[in-house]
């Protein structure tokens, strides 16, 4: 039994299949597809037990049986490639096959027989090491285990795969990959960047800029220095979403927006209570180094903390059907930037800014905050 669950595992035609059947047709139609195919293949081990001799001189029809599996398989994928060409169709053209699905996984492991050469060297050791006896109730145990072995591996592909398209459906968010290069910049390009940040000013005259430090090696001390310097000196608001690596090199900007694990590692605080009074001090000891003017510190589903002079309060999340929370940092500070540069309203900022990141919460990926809903829900919860 164990033998035949780990044979089951890796990726093959009749577990991938089975899963195909699982999310299109019902798991009903899977297992009865899995239990075709190894009840096949309980009797190929049949077989092979009772005439492992004569099997292993059959190489010709073992070659011939090869390619035939060949062609199943392609046939599988060109199938799968036209379904998803074609998704108005949305069956696959070989599993959405009439046959009975019982039917269908007998005749797709009787030409696929893959579990032969792998059966028969199992057999061959088993016997070799005595442990399979060439005895009638030998074979019947064996088989038995073999099949139980068999449809518990194929549950997991049916079960897991409907599992994982359920969450799909449900627009959740099941893995995120990335690949980066982080090393800091060279002078020389720092000195580049803050020559086309000079033009850009020059040219655009922005209200507000946004630092938002992801740890890649383009925010380096140096140019945080830098840009904070000239945004002082032409009267442009500052924002900073921050990581750890710089996280106090931040001085004197006017906005500094940390998760609330990220506020904790800076500061080397271990309470994980969050409670007025605890962000309030969180506040103090930030703007002790930084002197900064406003914290606008998010507090994932207990909603953001802001504080500017004494002015300050927690503003709780509404209620939403979370889908991702990539980008919602981002989200947070693009908006609360945009709204305290027209309305120099902390509490407003704070308000408007947690709506926003709440919505983009409820998107798969990483989007755009669309403008009129995020209007929409501002009258709604706000007035």
């Amino acid at each position: 039994m164990l033998i035949s669950f780990l044979g089951s595992l890796p990726l093959a035609t009749m577990n991938v299949a089975a899963v195909q059947i699982s999310i299109s047709e019902g798991i009903t139609s899977a297992l009865l597809f899995s239990l075709g195919s190894l009840t096949v293949e309980m009797i190929y081990v049949r077989i092979s037990v009772v005439a492992i001799t004569w099997i292993q001189k059959q190489k010709k029809l073992f070659r011939i049986l090869e390619y035939v599996t060949l062609l199943i398989v392609l046939a599988l994928a060109a199938s799968s490639f036209y379904a998803a060409m074609h998704p108005e169709e949305q069956k696959n053209v070989v599993l959405s096959s009439t046959l009975p699905k019982f039917l269908l996984g007998a005749a797709m492991c009787a030409v696929s027989p893959g579990q032969i050469p792998f059966w028969l060297g199992w057999s061959t050791v088993l016997f070799t090491k005595k442990i399979l006896l060439p005895r009638n109730d030998n074979y019947n145990a064996y088989i038995a285990g073999i099949g139980i072995g068999t449809l518990i591996g194929n549950c997991l592909f049916i079960f897991g795969g409907m599992l994982i398209a359920n969450s799909i459906s449900r627009n959740q968010h099941m893995m995120r990959l990335d690949a980066e290069v982080s090393e800091d910049l060279l002078t020389e390009d720092e000195d580049r960047l803050l020559y086309a940040f000079e033009n850009y000013i020059a040219a655009e005259d922005p209200d507000v800029i946004i630092l938002e430090d992801y740890n890649k090696g383009v925010l380096t001390q140096s140019v945080i220095k830098r840009i904070i310097s000239l945004c002082k000196k032409h009267k442009i608001l500052t924002a900073v979403d921050p990581k750890r690596k710089n996280f106090f090199a931040y001085e004197s900007v006017d906005i500094f927006k940390p998760n609330f694990k990220e506020i904790k590692d800076g500061l080397n605080i271990l309470t994980d209570d969050v409670n007025l009074h605890v962000l309030q001090d969180m506040h103090l000891l930030l703007q002790d180094k930084l002197k900064h003017r406003i914290s606008l510190i998010t507090l994932s589903a207990k909603g953001v903390f802001f504080q500017q002079d004494n002015d300050a309060a927690i503003i709780p999340t509404h209620i939403r059907s979370i889908a991702d929370v990539s980008g919602a940092g981002d989200t947070v500070i693009a908006v609360a930037s945009l709204v305290f540069a027209v309305t120099a309203d902390a509490k407003i900022m704070a308000e408007i800014a947690n709506i926003a990141g709440g919505l983009v919460c409820e998107e798969v990926g990483t989007v755009a905050i669309d403008k009129e809903k995020l209007i929409e829900e501002c009258r709604k919860l706000l007035t």
